[in-house]
């Protein structure tokens, strides 16, 4: 099961992307439609009737794309505002586990003396190296 949680942080971008674009898509269908429409009334105003036939129609197709971008395009983008990146949900995951393991928190404390320790054996082999040098390492 664990596996299947790495193959979903690798797949965690491209869901997200594909949520906005979704949002996107329909949102900008909706702006379109409610454009048309609007152009439609303004150029039908003077002859504007209630029982007319595409009024009706048109009135319709603008309550269904209000009721698409309600319930797809502002879920899609809530989702993909939300929805963290690979990198945050790998922190989110990992971070916990690594401040609970005890043999990590032991090892990272011991960290200054190893470069301590490490900076003392480069700096005598550097000595070394500068003394069989000739002439001492003098110019």
């Amino acid at each position: 099961m664990e596996y299947f949680y790495l193959y979903l942080f690798t797949k965690l971008g491209d869901l997200k992307s594909l949520l906005g674009i979704v949002g996107g898509l329909v949102s900008c269908l909706f702006f379109i439609i409610a454009l048309i429409a609007s152009i439609v009334r303004y150029i039908d105003y003077s002859s504007y009737d209630e029982d007319n036939k595409d009024v009706k129609q048109m009135y319709k197709l603008i309550k269904m794309s209000k009721k698409y971008i309600l319930y797809i395009a502002f879920p899609c983008i809530l989702l993909a505002v939300f929805l963290p990146t690979q990198k945050q949900l790998a922190f989110i995951v990992v971070a916990p586990m690594v401040y609970n393991n005890g043999d990590i928190r032991d090892t990272v404390k011991e960290v200054p003396t190893i470069f301590k320790n490490l900076t003392q054996l480069a700096s005598e082999y550097l000595k070394e190296q500068i003394k069989e040098l000739p002439n001492g390492g003098e110019k």
